[in-house]
């Protein structure tokens, strides 16, 4: 009579388990093996999963911003006449080698219409603290204000750590358009005495043109004096000076302006 041996449920999965951990463990150790007891993620080619470029390699990264009565900065694209603005540079070693102790980077305004604060000219040097190292990186800043909104333009950085290294040198630009900012129209202008105008149909006037035009009738027999008056409100803020007005004729037309 043959005796069978059962094994305890628990026992078995004890066994399931034990078999699964070694199979994970082949699984993983060829990987860690090849990775090699000595890898620093960040500095180490083989573990590194950006990529990184054998020597001093830098990378200029631009932003532009503008700075709130608060102190936030804001990224734009375009700036107002007048309006101060603040460029940054981040730089970036993707090398294995550390740069010379001092980065120098170099702004150039030459492609808009714009004065650095404190600087006299387009162009201005700033020089970075210490060395920058395989994967770290460092910031340059300047503040420069809009003198004319003469539409887009560019501005360039270069940095390098040493003129006789020209793998550890780079050069970005960033995009900037210069513009007039927007007014609200403030000024009335309301033509009040022309021939085909009376006080019941007078004119209600239109100022948001540069040059408004009478949409009623303007019949003149031919060498007929008649009048021309328009009423100009200053409906602004503050008092204007040097306001004058223009009279325009349309085409075809001929007409001499007297007293």
């Amino acid at each position: 009579m043959s005796r069978r041996t059962k094994w305890p449920s628990k026992v078995v999965n004890l066994l399931v388990a034990l078999a699964m951990v070694i199979s994970l463990v082949a699984v993983l150790a060829p990987a860690a093996a090849a990775q090699g007891p000595d890898c620093q993620e960040g500095l180490d080619l083989d573990c590194d999963p950006v990529e990184q470029f054998d020597g001093c390699n830098l990378e200029v990264f631009l932003k532009v911003y503008t700075k709130d009565i608060d102190g936030d900065f804001t990224a734009v694209s375009a700036v107002d006449l007048n309006e101060c603005f603040y460029v940054n540079a981040v730089v970036v070693n993707t090398g294995n080698v550390s740069t010379a102790p001092a980065l120098q980077a170099t702004i150039n305004l030459a492609g808009i219409d714009a004065a650095l604060a404190a600087c006299s000219g387009n162009e201005a040097t700033q020089y970075g603290t210490g060395a920058c190292g395989p994967g770290e990186m460092q910031d340059f800043w300047w503040k420069a204000c809009c003198t004319a909104a003469t539409g887009l333009g560019s501005i360039t950085v270069t940095v390098q750590d040493d003129p006789s290294t020209p793998n550890c040198m780079d050069t970005a630009g960033i995009s900037l358009t210069q513009t007039v900012p927007p007014t609200d129209k403030c000024v009335e202008v309301k033509i009040i005495e022309a021939p085909g105008l009376d006080e019941e149909s007078g004119d209600t006037g239109w100022y948001d043109e540069p040059y408004p035009l009478s949409p009623f009738e303007q019949t003149v027999i031919p060498c007929t004096n008649f009048g021309i008056k328009a009423k100009i409100t200053n409906n602004c803020l503050e008092t204007l000076y040097g306001v004058n007005g223009t009279i325009r004729w349309g085409v075809n037309f001929n007409a001499a302006i007297g007293d």
